[in-house]
């Protein structure tokens, strides 16, 4: 193979436009760690010493540290900006998390905004259940599982105010928006209305025997789509998008996306959901 000249020139270009965006990134991320170190120095200087202080330093040492170490975007530190600033709030953030990880409950730092918004609203608490579940993996089964539920969101709901006004912040539209997390937070929204769908769809299938039989037309479609729906695979996708609006109305996905507001940002661009706008015209938001 012959010295192709402009195919090497190519080449040094390529690599140096990637490494020149490496640079970027990583000047990007290292500006945005210095702010918060900042943030955490100016925090000393608002308090007196003492025992308790000292605790709350030493948790606000912690937490920056343990947030440079998560590699989080410039954005997702954005939000722990203002609790930075104050070593008490700091010290909740990370008991509340070690405390959580000895239950069996692992809450990485990108969680915690959704989880601080989720547990203090007028949802179910099965449904917060299933959300804390399902974001964490952690299994909140039975009366076991109710009772560390319930721990963990009197924490949250008994916290002072001053830690509360700090923590629960609503996390901006398009606040983390790289694609891979973005896809990511695209699917949660599908699971959680599935996670709707299906108990509703079974329940509308029991009715539909006891009312025509279970050779119906009408009942032998509804089983078809149900087991498709939860197979997965290719025919999990159309059995998703026909189930949907055969179960939901469009007050209970208007009372699901209010409850979950911080879980359906963007929902009406979501790929993975069937036309909302079609689906439920003038829908409230």
């Amino acid at each position: 193979m012959g010295w192709n000249s402009q195919g090497a020139l190519n080449f040094l270009k390529d690599r140096d436009l990637k490494r020149e965006k490496e640079e970027e990134r990583a000047l990007e991320r290292e500006n945005a760690l210095f702010a918060l170190t900042l943030e955490s120095m100016k925090a000393r200087n608002k308090y007196r010493t003492g025992e308790k202080y000292t605790s709350a330093i030493d948790a606000n040492k912690n937490l920056r540290v343990n947030l440079m170490n998560a590699d989080l975007t410039p954005e997702d530190l954005a939000f722990y900006e203002p609790i930075l600033e104050d070593p008490f709030a700091s010290k909740f953030v990370e008991d509340f998390m070690k405390e959580r990880a000895g239950q069996g409950i692992k809450i990485s730092y990108s969680m915690l905004p959704s989880m601080l918004n989720v547990i203090p609203s007028n949802a179910p608490e099965a449904e917060k259940i299933d959300f804390i579940e399902r974001i964490t993996g952690a299994d909140l089964s039975g009366e076991k599982g109710k009772k560390i539920y319930r721990q963990l969101a009197t924490e949250i709901i008994s916290a002072p105010t001053e830690v509360k006004s700090t923590l629960l912040i609503s996390p901006k539209p398009g606040m983390d928006l790289n694609v891979k997390n973005k896809d990511l937070y695209q699917k949660a929204q599908r699971e959680k209305i599935e996670a709707q769908v299906i108990p509703l769809a079974k329940m509308k299938l029991k009715r539909d025997i006891g009312q025509y039989g279970i050779e119906d037309r009408r009942v032998q479609n509804l089983q078809a789509l149900l087991n498709d729906l939860e197979r997965g695979g290719d025919g999990a996708n159309r059995a998703f998008n026909l189930l949907m609006p055969m179960v939901l109305t469009k007050e209970s996905f208007e009372l699901l996306i209010k409850n979950f507001s911080q879980d359906f940002i963007g929902y009406e661009e979501n790929p993975y959901l069937p036309n909302i706008g079609s689906l439920f015209p003038d829908l409230e938001e």
